[in-house]
């Protein structure tokens, strides 16, 4: 029967573990190991494994153990180190170690022996109670050394030698070094609990030296010090309560034995953002692994940081999050513990008795009367508890239900956490833009200052204007001053909410996101989804629950049964009379026993009662909180999607302002120009120049900077109505209980630096498309028909409209109207005799002109956005039968490619056209030095068939390297062979999503390439039709 019960209890504590198990994987886990596989997706893995060393007073040794928990590493009796191998063709190592005392990875350096030093607290001497053992003070030297077994094996560092420093048998020691390692500082306790900071020089002595006691290093020291930290000037700070509360003081001089207040002001370590002048915190650490056992592994952070990085160490890193998930992890184990009261109890005892009649009743003794009597029992049984079962079983479900309740508090403060990083990094790159636009303004306003200056020496101002001007540019530098403050406390939260170490220096990618024109759900919808998502309200349904399990769980206060099992063995050894004479004898008894027993309490009834009417009234409590909770989140979403529709709304007004004001700015250069023909050499020298009194009359000389300004100030508006979008968008998102989803739902809409679904067109006859409004306009519905993202203007032969006042305000018009349908506008550049006379002199010529067009707006307003060269030498016409030729036009292919990157510098970036033929096997060395010289190729396939383009693209896109967008011919005068007829905006379409589905591996792919516009016309209105 024991048998029986033993095993039917560890059946069903096996059911049970199992079934914690798979809720412990699935929900303690899950999140961690879902936001580290995101961050290590996003984050370079640095190669290495870790050397981990194991320090003791008596021995050192290190740990071959590869699967040691990153928890130890946090262990003061234990050092880490990394063999750095990013580049396994580097023939230098490089080393760092994890710092326990300040929480980071940071890099060795060995002094002049080639020793590196590591100073730790471990216990000497007694233990001086339960939780405390007496520390002192030890250094670990250690250095590189060969492997004695392979002489080609690279250097693995090992110890070299370890000192005692201190022997002060005291509980709490903290040491501080200065900066030459020769100055040893640490607190020792004194009587009352204080702490008093004790100095030793450690300069004069070697390893074998004796090394001399300890002193104070502040004398007659009488108050309580705390948290030495030794400065990076030398200085050493630390808090203490000299007045009667603890302030931070410093030391500057320790053989001075004095101190003074510190002022935290004077810290650089306080101020944010904290530059990082080392390389110390490069690296972090991450885990990977499966099963829920993390291993560690080393991350090298980025130099920038976009969204979707900050929201994956979020969910990794924060410690709100981590702190949940350890209680979480604590209710899992409490979930298990009730149902161990199933289980039977074990009883063993030993029993001895000892009867001696013979010294109560001395006269009666006759023969076979006991004299004494010793008896031994060994006991060993069980007690199975029979009533416990539906009460356990209860209490357990009961702890499953908290424990879900533990991991919906989990989900939510990542919900919470995710949601407030995302609002700090829209706020904080739209402070960064700000900040550009205010500067740009404070500009404006100098040189409205310097204007008035000239004409108050002229006596053709007065003071009260430049006073007007002074007092605007005073605001102006304060907001600006606002908006840098603001900025530093922003990104010093967001390194706390993502776990970033505090000196890091945030720069953040700044990455913008096209909103305005997103379809959001209905509202039903949404509040469909916040009802099956929202962790407040699964935190409310499972406490609810988790009641109802504790009300039928019963009182503690209830009858009892127990079924028990003995068996006992006796030895008896008796002492008896037997006739005249003392006899001994013994004997042995087995006994088994089996009992029932019941206890019934006398209150069971009056605890049944009171139990089943205090969980009623719980219950009742919790269903009215959890209808309120319903309540509040359907009235919070309600005011998230009227925000965010709102913001959708103002983004477009924002639009059309600062449309009209670019168009107002524009029109103003024109008019300050002077005449249509002629005028200023650009729209800057307007700037520049004060003296044009013979303008006066007709033109008010204040208009070009009042109007600089109001642009500049709605192009702000325009970037807070942005952060708008951001910022309301997510909080639509946490009020549907899904802000985890930000990163990938805002990634689709990522205004990328390679968009895979544009469209770009090439436009030969730009001189021709602006002659008139009738034509711009066309050309312009065009664009919007075929969904076109980039267009490739031609400005070589039509380059007046670079040079010519009036055709470049053309241009410029062009430019305003392209931005409004977020178009960019390319240079196109190329003639077939650059590549057969080496003329690089031209093409030099039209990139200093396109660069001198651009120098002529100010910041924020549209310009030339790159350099598009169509050069492709496999289309002249020896290029295939001429070897010579051939050589000769490679090298003026390749002079007049690193021409056009020398003269674009690093604001224009330059792209090419290259033919299929280039990626064939034979070009390989071509195409190389073609790639290495371009930022961006478009391929120009010359097939006449969808399937052939699709296969020549494949390959392209492999083989490039770089961004590369797909060309596709239209234009008639090509050959029938070479282009793709009838081609419709739909045809378009289709295909271009079909290719997106053959390159959804390839990050490079760019889009596709219509050349050109004149093969448009027809198909869109064919179309239209």
């Amino acid at each position: 029967m024991l048998l029986t019960l033993v095993g039917c209890q560890h059946h069903d504590w096996e059911s049970f573990d199992q079934h914690e198990d798979e809720f412990s994987a699935r929900r303690l886990y899950q999140p961690l190991v879902s936001g580290q596989n995101e961050l290590l997706s996003r984050l370079p893995n640095v190669l290495g494994e870790p050397v981990v060393f194991a320090l003791d007073r008596r021995d050192v040794h290190r740990i071959e153990d590869r699967s040691i928990e990153q928890s130890e590493y946090w262990d003061q009796n234990k050092v880490v180190f990394f063999d750095i191998d990013s580049e396994p063709s580097d023939e230098v190592q490089e080393w760092v170690w994890f710092n326990p005392r300040r929480l980071r990875v940071e890099h060795v350096t060995f002094d002049e022996e080639g020793v590196f030093s590591v100073h730790r607290s471990l216990p000497e001497g007694r233990q001086r109670s339960v939780r405390q053992s007496d520390l002192d003070i030890f250094r670990f030297n250690f250095h590189l050394a060969d492997d004695d077994d392979d002489d080609t094996a690279e250097q693995m560092i090992s110890l070299h030698s370890a000192r005692q420093l201190t022997f002060t048998d005291d509980p709490e020691l903290s040491p501080v070094f200065t900066d030459d390692g020769n100055t040893l500082l640490y607190l020792a306790t004194r009587e009352s609990n204080h702490h008093q900071i004790m100095v030793k020089r450690l300069a004069e002595t070697s390893e074998e030296d004796e090394i001399d006691s300890a002193v104070p290093l502040i004398a007659n020291q009488t108050f309580d010090a705390q948290y030495p930290w030794m400065l990076p000037d030398g200085r050493l700070a630390f808090a203490a309560n000299v007045e009667g509360h603890y302030r931070m003081y410093q030391v500057e001089d320790f053989d001075a034995w004095n101190f003074e207040p510190l002022d935290p002001q004077s810290l650089d370590l306080l101020q944010y953002p904290i530059p990082n002048t080392t390389e110390d915190d490069e690296y972090i650490f991450g885990s990977m692994g499966e099963d829920g056992i993390p291993m560690p592994l080393l991350l090298k952070l980025p130099e920038q940081y976009d969204l979707a990085t900050l929201l994956s160490m979020v969910e990794v890193y924060n410690p709100r999050i981590n702190e949940k998930r350890a209680l979480l992890a604590a209710s899992l184990i409490e979930a298990r513990m009730p149902k161990l009261d199933n289980w039977p109890i074990l009883n063993f005892g030993l029993e001895y008795e000892q009867a001696a009649d013979i010294f109560f009743d001395l006269p009666r003794i006759a023969a076979g009367d006991t004299l004494s009597k010793e008896i031994v029992r060994l006991l060993v049984g069980f007690t199975q508890p029979l009533l416990r079962f539906k009460r356990n079983a209860a209490l357990s479900e009961a702890g499953m239900w908290q424990a879900r309740v533990a991991a919906d508090l989990v989900d939510n403060e990542i919900n919470e956490r995710i949601a407030e990083a995302s609002e700090l990094y829209f706020e904080a790159a739209y402070l960064e833009a700000l900040i550009d636009i205010q500067s740009e303004l404070i500009a404006v306003s100098d040189q409205k200052t310097e204007f008035f200056t000239t004409l108050r020496d002229r006596q053709e101002a007065i003071r009260l204007q430049l006073m007007a001007v002074a007092q605007v540019r005073d605001g102006q530098v304060s907001e600006r001053h606002f908006s840098a403050e603001r900025l530093t406390f922003l990104k010093a939260r967001l390194k706390e909410v993502s776990g970033i170490p505090a000196t890091i220096d945030l720069r953040l990618a700044g990455e913008r996101y096209r909103l305005s024109d997103m379809d959001v759900p209905s509202l039903g919808e949404l509040k469909d989804i916040a009802q099956l998502n929202h962790p407040r309200l699964n935190v409310a349904r499972h406490q609810l629950s988790r009641s109802f399990y504790l009300r039928e769980a019963g009182h503690r206060i209830r009858p009892s049964m127990n079924f028990a099992g003995n068996y006992v063995v006796s030895g008896l050894d008796f002492d008896r009379v037997a006739g005249s004479t003392i006899v001994n004898d013994s004997r042995d008894d087995e006994v088994v026993g089996l009992g029932l027993g019941a206890s019934v309490p006398t209150a069971s009834r009056r605890a049944r009662k009171y139990h089943r009417g205090y969980w009623d009234h719980v219950i009742n409590g919790q269903r009215l909180a959890r209808d309120a909770e319903i309540r509040g989140v359907d009235t919070q979403l309600n005011e998230a999607y009227l925000s965010f529709k709102a913001a959708q709304w103002d983004k477009s007004a924002k639009d059309s302002s600062h449309a009209y004001v670019g168009e107002k700015l524009r029109v103003t250069r024109v008019q300050a120009l002077g005449t249509p023909s002629g005028g200023l050499e650009s729209a800057s020298d307007l700037f520049r120049d004060a003296n044009v009194s013979d303008r006066q009359g007709r033109f008010d000389q204040l208009s070009p900077y009042t109007v600089r300004m109001e642009f500049l100030t709605s192009y702000a508006d325009k970037r807070k109505v942005e952060m708008d979008m951001g910022l309301r968008y997510v909080k639509l998102l946490r009020e549907q209980g899904i802000a985890r989803t930000a990163a990938k739902e805002l990634a689709d809409r990522r205004v990328p630096v390679r968009d895979r679904s544009r469209t770009s067109i090439w436009l030969w006859d730009t001189k021709r498309v602006l002659s008139s409004d009738g034509d711009i306009d066309t050309f312009m519905e065009s664009l919007s028909v075929w969904k076109v993202k980039r267009v490739y203007a031609y400005l070589h032969s039509d380059s007046e409209l670079l040079v010519d006042a009036a055709a470049r305000e053309k241009l410029t018009l062009l430019l305003h109207l392209c931005r409004q349908q977020d178009v960019e506008v390319w240079a196109l550049l190329g003639e077939p005799e650059w590549i057969q006379t080496g003329n690089a002199q031209a093409l030099r010529t039209a990139v200093n002109r396109i660069r001198l067009f651009n120098a002529g707006f100010g910041s924020y307003e549209p310009r030339i956005a790159g350099v598009k060269l169509d050069l492709e030498p496999h289309s002249l016409s020896n290029w295939d039968s001429d070897a010579s030729y051939r050589s000769k036009m490679t090298t003026n292919f390749l002079a007049l490619l690193d021409q056009a990157q020398q003269g674009a510098g690093d604001d224009l970036p330059v792209w090419a056209d290259l033919s299929v033929k280039l990626f064939s096997p034979e070009e390989t060395d071509l195409l190389g030095q073609t790639l290495s010289r371009i930022d961006g190729a478009t391929v120009m396939t010359y097939f006449d068939t969808e399937n052939a383009i699709l296969k020549w693209a494949q390959i392209a896109v492999d083989s490039a390297g770089l961004p590369t967008e797909i060309g596709v011919e239209l234009s008639d005068k090509a050959p029938a062979s070479d282009r793709i007829t009838e081609w419709t905006p739909s045809r378009r379409s289709a295909f271009h999503t079909k290719l997106i589905e053959s390159m959804s591996d390839s990050p490079f792919f760019s889009g596709i390439a219509l050349h050109d516009y004149t093969g448009l016309s027809g198909s869109s209105n064919g179309d239209r039709r």
